[in-house]
């Protein structure tokens, strides 16, 4: 039987559960981006390894009572928050997704799951319809909910949803002061 010196094994469990908690991380990653199908699973990593994901990243981000004094109210760019109550609605993941993407750098999207948070959707007067606030200097400065979204994007479209039509909206709604 082969027997490991004691003065290293210390430093060979470390790299030994480093290399499976990494591995443990890429597959928990990729599960994540697989269910919600927008780029959560990095992010997921950076959590799991006790960071917040950079700001900013032109990925949305989800965020939760722990942490979203921090990160959005206390956070360095204005920050658009996705109160999410139709759990992951896939229509909006590919707009979030290309929005974070567009503003990389200048704005930082969220989702908060309400059902998981209601503290924080009560804190902002969120019940059951999605809603989207933005946020800035540490305050909600503005609000939408998505039927009112929905009914701008479709009378500006003819009566038919697209998602170009739905990011165009959104964004309007980040750019108006």
């Amino acid at each position: 039987m082969w027997k490991m010196p004691v003065a290293r094994a210390p430093a060979f469990l470390l790299r030994r559960i480093l290399s499976c908690a990494i591995a443990v991380a890429v597959l928990l990653s990729a599960s994540v981006q697989d269910v919600h199908g927008q780029g959560w699973g990095l992010d997921y990593v950076w959590q799991l390894l006790g960071y917040d994901p950079p700001a900013g990243n032109g990925r949305w981000q989800t965020v939760g009572e722990q942490d979203f004094d921090r990160r959005v109210l206390k956070g360095t760019l204005p920050a658009l928050v996705y109160f999410d109550a139709a759990n992951g609605c896939d229509g909006a993941d590919g707009v979030f997704t290309s929005l974070s993407a567009r503003r990389k750098g200048i704005l930082t999207v969220f989702r908060v799951d309400i059902a998981a948070h209601p503290h924080v959707a009560r804190a902002y007067d969120v019940k059951d319809d999605v809603v989207f606030v933005l946020f800035a200097n540490g305050r909600a400065v503005k609000r939408a909910t998505a039927p009112e979204v929905l009914e701008r994007v479709l009378t500006k479209n003819g009566g038919l949803y697209s998602d170009e039509r739905f990011l165009a909206e959104m964004e309007a709604f980040v750019d108006q002061k």
